[in-house]
């Protein structure tokens, strides 16, 4: 059972699950992650074709003001997100792409993820959801253990 990627049933013949890879750490073994609550309303607003799902890379804010989103993390671009001068931290999420829809796939829900918070990661396989320049330096100045390689 993997309902995360599709998987809803025991094993035998059943369609193939669809999931891409992406390899954003630059190294694999030296990295520090954070356990995380993403919000139900999260959206990778640049990831094409595969609507719902949160690619590993997206960058991620904690939401501070009170609230029902309060402490949990979001994409730079969600109505929740901290301005710039507010992002107190940041991550870059972990693992396999996230499908933000429940189980029976009626309705989005938080989700439990790891976010980087210590690595060497390919700045080029980074999704900071349409982010200005001035906000994704904001928001690298929440991660200062995270080290961004601009690779040509």
């Amino acid at each position: 059972m993997r309902p995360e990627m599709g998987i809803n049933s025991l094993p035998g013949q059943q369609s193939v699950a669809d999931q891409d890879s992406y390899a954003f750490l630059k190294d694999a073994d030296h990295k520090i992650t954070l356990g995380i609550k993403i919000d139900s309303g999260s959206v990778d607003s640049t990831h094409t074709g595969k609507t719902g799902y949160l690619r590993p890379g997206l960058v991620l804010v904690r939401v501070e003001a009170a609230g029902a989103y309060q402490g949990k993390f979001v994409p730079l671009d969600h109505a929740q997100a901290p301005i710039d001068a507010n992002i107190v931290q940041a991550c870059v999420l972990d693992g396999e792409e996230i499908n933000m829809l429940s189980k029976d796939g009626s309705t989005a829900e938080d989700k439990a993820a790891r976010g980087v918070v210590h690595g060497f990661i390919d700045e080029s396989q980074t999704w900071w959801s349409g982010a200005n320049a001035a906000r994704i330096a904001a928001a690298k100045a929440k991660m200062p253990l995270n080290h961004f390689y601009a690779l040509p």
